[in-house]
């Protein structure tokens, strides 16, 4: 290319001298002309693009979790889980409770035959009656505490259910975030080809260079071009899976520039601290756990279904005529002992296992945690790794491209190099963002398998639902409000 280069320039310098035109200029007139021509380039250039500065306001990370909170389907699918679990543990306690009703009967009676009139009967009968169980050897007791055990696991399933969401609710963000960077890196590449070909285009105005360095130069320019739109592609993609894993349209998220978060450095704890929490707290494992309560609770249940059960009742009414007139007085206690049941064996054992069965998944689950957690490990440090040198090899090539900008100036290179320049910029800016994402999103993994529960603003600390403790009664409460129905106001429909 350069002895290519050199024979082009004898043969212009042949041509002008022949057709008796002016002279080549001296090479400092030379150099002062197409330095003239040719834009500067910026030193001590930042390690990426920056990002778009919005008008208003970021799309942050906490933005995104609190719109999934409030309208995630799969989140809504979990809270009237723990609306049902509420309601038939209400069930439960209703059976501790006597029973009233009230009956009223009239018989309107004709009697006739060929040899006497017919005569006519009716009577009237009044009853209030009240029932109660008085004992049934724990049975109400048992089922109370499968009930009981049903609504702390869902509470934990609507905890492990929101940990996965915000760990999907992350990563796609974090994919976005990464998207936007991919795209300014394209824009500031499609500049630096623009560039090169300025630089180029000067160069064969002033005769120094061929054709062929400005043809490499466009043809790098088209590949930059195309390079930009598969960038805007991705980005448009990354955005619409955020939508998703949001729930909500892409229009509520698009036009709003998201906060970077990809520098920053999260606070991890120990593996010990990490895996004694899981252990404790994750609500997968807890969630195992209470299930397996259940199982055993409504096996004891069934057990005890062959056990004597004592009922109290008493009734008053009035009888008579046309109106009730003659009052009934009445009180009764029975003892019921279902001495056989053939069914209660084999429900028993089937409840017995299935809880078995639960812990047995609890472990398989801790393993399953512990594996993802010691992997986000791993995956945090070499991604931290990863991140130094990426930043070390993005310095050098920013210099590098400086260095051979300034060397193809001067005449001193060839567009080849200016173009391998570009390219190691291009290619350790990408690989820089990819360890910055790939670090934040093992953080991420590394939260979910902890079992960390995040708490989206906007939602109360001491909200029932996300508390690691569990209370009873505020769970209950939360759950009778959000079984009532939405009431349309005045100008609603």
């Amino acid at each position: 290319m350069r002895l290519l280069s050199v024979g082009w320039v004898l043969i212009i310098l042949m041509v002008a001298t022949a057709s008796g035109q002016e002279a080549m200029p001296s090479d400092g007139e030379l150099k002062k002309k197409i330095s003239s021509e040719m834009p500067r380039i910026t030193s001590n250039a930042p390690l990426l693009p920056p990002l778009e500065t919005p008008p208003t306001q970021y799309l942050t990370l906490n933005d995104c979790l609190r719109l999934a909170y409030e309208n995630h389907p799969q989140l809504q699918d979990n809270v009237q889980a723990v609306v049902q679990a509420e309601a038939n543990l209400r069930v439960v306690d209703a059976s501790y409770l006597p029973t009233l009703s009230l009956d009223v009967d009239r018989t309107e009676e004709t009697t006739t035959s060929f040899s006497t009139s017919p005569s006519f009967f009716t009577d009237t009968t009044a009853q209030v009656s009240l029932t109660q169980t008085i004992m049934d050897t724990g049975q109400r007791r048992k089922q109370g505490d499968a009930a009981r055990a049903t609504l702390r696991a869902s509470v934990r399933d609507f905890q492990s259910t929101w940990i996965d969401q915000t760990q999907s609710v992350a990563s796609a963000y974090i994919s976005l975030l990464e998207a936007e960077y991919q795209r300014s890196i394209q824009v500031d590449n499609l500049q630096r080809t623009q560039l090169n070909l300025d630089v180029a285009e000067a160069f064969y105005r002033g005769g120094v260079k061929s054709m062929v360095d400005v043809t490499t130069a466009r043809v790098q320019v088209s590949q930059a071009e195309v390079s930009l739109i598969s960038a805007e592609n991705d980005l448009k993609v990354a955005l619409v899976k955020l939508a998703q894993v949001v729930g909500v349209e892409e229009e509520t998220l698009a036009g709003r520039p998201l906060k970077d978060l990809l520098f920053e450095r999260a606070v991890m704890p120990s593996r010990e601290d990490a895996l004694a929490y899981l252990r404790e707290y994750h609500p997968t494992l807890t969630s195992l756990t209470q299930q397996a309560e259940s199982s055993f609770a409504t096996a004891a249940a069934a057990r005890r279904a062959n056990a004597p059960v004592i009922t109290g009742s008493a009734y008053y009414g009035n009888t008579g005529l046309q109106f009730p007139s003659s009052p009934i007085w009445q009180i009764q206690l029975s003892l019921s002992f279902p001495f056989f049941t053939p069914d209660v064996g084999p429900n028993s054992d089937a409840n017995e296992a299935q809880a078995r069965q639960f812990l047995a998944q609890r472990e398989a689950q801790e393993l399953l945690l512990i594996e993802q957690l010691d992997t986000a490990l791993y995956n945090i440090q070499g991604a931290r790794e990863r991140v130094r040198a990426s930043e070390d090899a993005v310095r050098e090539a920013l210099l590098n491209g400086e260095l051979a900008y300034k060397r193809y100036k001067f005449g001193l290179s060839e567009i080849t190099e200016l173009v391998n320049a570009r390219e190691f910029i291009e290619t350790s800016r990408t690989r820089l963002v990819q360890a910055l994402s790939d670090l934040k999103t093992a953080e991420v993994s590394f939260a979910q398998a902890m079992g960390q529960i995040p708490l989206p603003p906007g939602v109360p600390e001491e909200s029932p639902l996300l508390q690691i403790q569990f209370n009873e009664m505020p769970v209950r409460e939360k759950a009778r409000k959000e079984a009532i129905p939405h009431r349309p106001g005045v100008n609603e429909r």
